[in-house]
């Protein structure tokens, strides 16, 4: 269950993965990183359907030149 904490901040994945887009919802944003607590909801492309949803209290993550999540992908 997620809770009902105020998230300033929302960013859409959609190039992470073939299968899955991810959406990112975070209180606190600086120019280069974001931190403090988010949700992170994880949807199939094909449908938008959620399919799976977590939170946490300290999320953090750097944003590139362009003020977006950076996302790393390795493909195996």
């Amino acid at each position: 269950m997620l809770s009902a904490q105020v998230v300033a901040h929302t960013f859409m994945i959609r190039e992470g993965s073939n299968l899955y887009d991810a959406k990112i919802e975070i209180k606190h944003c600086t120019v280069d990183k974001c931190s403090g607590f988010g949700k992170m909801s994880l949807y199939q492309k094909n449908t938008q359907k959620r399919v799976d949803a977590f939170e946490s209290e300290d999320l953090n993550f750097y944003l590139d030149k362009n003020a977006k999540p950076t996302v790393n992908v390795a493909r195996l």
